[in-house]
């Protein structure tokens, strides 16, 4: 059994190390961090997600998945998958101080036949330029000869990766492919078998530094695509015509080996890759002496929506004969996207922040967001439950379509709120017809009020 070291235990290092022990590996998970190491002892990750916090016992139970806050733990394991974070500086410039400091740790105890292989997102050209460096400074051992070197991005989406164990199940963990670019052909080859030994496609690359590069192309091109959604949605707002049916039949164009695949417009574009990387991209751009622009304005553009749906809701509250100065507004979702409780940069900040500063009362719910977090991103705005945050409201401005809130019977909950009150769908997760049947009115992205 091969033994795998994670370093980094945050919303990607937990997910990768809980799917790598159900593939059968003992994992060591290394964190500085004594609080987030003693909850994942206990099986409670960093953030929920999907069935994450169940595989996650599971592990730790049976013995598979350790964890640790002693670096010297990955002298005794055979591969090194670095997953710190990268965030963003004040000027759009990646900091990349904790995977440099992770990989000075590591160095202190890489022996010969180590794989070291970092998933965490990079400016291309920092495995081969910083983190060899670093390593082979601190071990005194040669990349591709003593020990192999690897970039091989994260590319698993929050809320989906797991769900789905039982029978050893990972259906986007097993579908997704992995991309796999070594400093040198040696520590490709010897990365490669690592995922294929997993049963894993992968696809390998010439370099470590088109490997990062293709993991910002995935998340520039996403964000540009929500982006076009997004202005396509604004415009079929003021034609009166609904998004979700344009987009849907304008997919079903044969393009290349594909076909058209307009993303779906939302109040706003969270977590951490996709605000972050396109301005990586930017920042990579300047270095190169050019000057970017698609990264630069679906950054603008997404950046825009949660002041769209803060208008939507002002319209909405207006046609039912109210201002937002004396409105009552319940905000559903504090978490950046579905099926998660992660809250990095999710829309619901600037909503809640345009809605209180304008004079709106404003209740705020995410089952899936913890109390602590979520006083972090709403503050005294946080309600307890569903029904504290729907009672007596005047509009209901949905942010995230957590499973809890599909599920809102509006037949149910119209003797609980205001009346008139205006649903202001900013995910197109609620059925319109429902909402208006029970004496709602109903406006969404992409669709403005339906009639």
């Amino acid at each position: 059994m091969q033994k795998v070291s994670v370093v980094g235990l945050g919303y990607i290092g937990t997910v990768l190390a809980a799917c790598l022990c159900e593939k059968g590996l003992s994992v060591h998970g290394i964190d500085v961090d004594e609080g987030t190491v003693d909850k994942i002892r206990r099986g409670i990750p960093l953030v929920s997600d999907g069935l994450l916090p169940a595989l996650i016992g599971r592990h730790t139970s049976d013995g598979r998945f350790r964890v640790t806050t002693d670096m010297s733990v990955v002298r005794n394991t055979d591969v090194i998958l670095v997953t710190v974070g990268t965030p963003l500086n004040e000027d759009y410039s990646p900091d990349m101080t904790e995977v440099e400091t992770a990989c000075r740790c590591i160095a202190k105890y890489l022996r010969r036949q180590h794989l070291v292989i970092l998933r965490s997102t990079i400016v291309p050209g920092t495995t081969a330029e910083v983190i060899l460096p670093i390593l082979e400074k601190g071990s005194g051992l040669k990349a591709g000869e003593d020990f192999m070197l690897a970039f091989c991005p994260e590319r698993l989406g929050e809320g989906t990766r797991v769900t789905d164990f039982e029978g050893g199940v990972l259906e986007e963990f097993n579908s997704i492919p992995v991309i796999v670019g070594g400093v040198d052909s040696r520590s490709t080859d010897v990365a490669a078998q690592f995922w294929d030994s997993l049963g894993m496609d992968t696809v390998r690359v010439s370099s470590s530094r088109a490997a990062e590069l293709a993991k910002l192309a995935d998340n520039w091109w996403i964000d540009l695509n929500i982006a076009i959604a997004n202005e396509l949605a604004l415009l079929c707002e003021k034609m009166q015509v609904d998004s979700d049916e344009v987009i849907e039949a304008a997919n079903t164009l044969p393009k290349n080996r594909s076909s058209v695949n307009i993303l779906l417009p939302g109040c706003g574009v969270g977590g951490s890759c996709l605000p972050k990387d396109p301005w990586f991209v930017h920042y990579l751009g300047r270095k190169c002496g050019l000057e970017l622009k698609t990264c630069r304005l679906s950054r603008e553009i997404n950046d825009y929506m949660p002041v769209h749906m803060y208008d939507l809701i002002t319209q909405a509250l207006k046609d039912n004969g109210r201002s937002i100065e004396d409105a009552r507004i319940a905000v559903l979702g504090l978490a950046f996207k579905q099926s998660t409780g992660d809250t990095r940069n999710t829309p619901a900040t600037a909503l809640i922040h345009l809605l209180t500063e304008n004079g709106a009362e404003v209740k705020a719910f995410d089952p899936w967001v913890g109390t602590e977090e979520g006083k972090r991103v709403a503050g005294e705005c946080l309600a307890d439950s569903l029904e504290e945050a729907l009672k007596e409201s005047d509009c209901i401005a949905l942010v995230s379509a957590q499973p809890e809130f599909r599920s809102i019977s509006f037949g149910e909950i119209r003797t609980l709120v205001a009346s008139p009150c205006a649903v202001v769908d900013g995910r197109r997760a609620f059925s319109s017809e429902e909402v208006r049947r029970n004496g709602f009115t109903y406006w969404a992205i992409g669709l403005g009020k339906k009639s």
